[in-house]
């Protein structure tokens, strides 16, 4: 696990944030995917060998903004496989896109990097009954049906039953007259978490269910004993973060080669 980070700076870059990014991440994905973390002198290095949810992606790299040649060095210098992505965590990572841009590769997208404190008082938010934290297991086909929106690359499913008792989960579902309505969980390591995949499906969209799982995961995490979250926002879920007491950390720039389809088959990993 990325708790080894051999780069310190990275290890102890914004007041820890970046490192409980990729560490915690890993930890969530390898429930339902293998992933291998590798040695990797710039920052951290994932190895997919069934690829990356449902995407082409072999390797992911988490490394700081500000020595783009190094990166990409240390990249060619590794063995990792044709279809990459490098997540650039600074303050200003645009400084680096020319670097990137050259050497080959697309940005994907930009999010960005806060935390929040998990407090006691979390703890002690009222449940909203229609938010529930186990799932039957026809609750998680219906779930994995819509999440998939039809992907079946990889054979990644993002829900599993496993996902129920694995230690150290925390998830939260809504599901309204049988249909998913929204879900989002998070995962914590030694007192910190990372929040992800919080989403709200089409058709229930800003009825406040985003903002209800959000609570209710705090909520857990509390109970849990974590002591803050982690979480990397899209441009649109920045309102919401913001009015739960998050703060802007840094931002992470995401670039990928160029896209291709997935292999299929089980054996598609470099």
């Amino acid at each position: 696990m990325s708790e080894s980070c051999s780069n310190q700076t990275y290890a102890t870059a914004f007041e820890g944030a970046a490192l409980i990014y990729a560490r915690n991440f890993e930890r969530l994905i390898s429930i339902a995917h293998a992933v291998e973390e590798r040695p990797f002198s710039a920052g951290i290095w994932q190895h997919f060998p069934q690829r990356r949810k449902w995407y082409p992606t072999t390797d992911e790299f988490y490394v700081l903004q500000g020595d783009p040649q190094g990166v990409l060095d240390a990249i060619a210098g590794s063995n990792a496989g044709p279809d990459q992505v490098i997540d650039v965590i600074g303050l200003d990572p645009v400084q680096d896109d020319a670097a990137y841009r050259a050497a080959g590769y697309e940005r994907d997208s930009v999010e960005i990097l806060m935390d929040r404190p998990i407090t006691p008082a979390d703890a002690h938010i009222a449940d909203d009954p229609r938010v529930v934290g186990a799932l039957t297991d026809a609750q998680i086909d219906r779930l994995a049906e819509v999440w998939n929106q039809g992907r079946t690359a990889n054979g990644y499913r993002p829900i599993l039953p496993a996902h129920n008792t694995t230690l150290g989960l925390v998830q939260r579902y809504v599901e309204l007259d049988g249909v998913p309505a929204a879900y989002g969980r998070a995962i914590a390591i030694d007192g910190d978490a990372l929040l992800a995949d919080v989403n709200a499906f089409p058709g229930f969209r800003r009825q406040g269910l985003g903002r209800a799982v959000m609570l209710a995961l705090h909520s857990g995490l509390a109970r849990l004993g974590a002591n803050r979250v982690v979480l990397t926002s899209t441009a649109m879920g920045l309102p919401l973060y913001e009015q739960l007491g998050y703060r802007r950390l840094a931002e992470d720039w995401i670039y990928a080669t160029p896209r291709r389809e997935a292999p299929a088959g089980p054996d598609a990993g470099a």
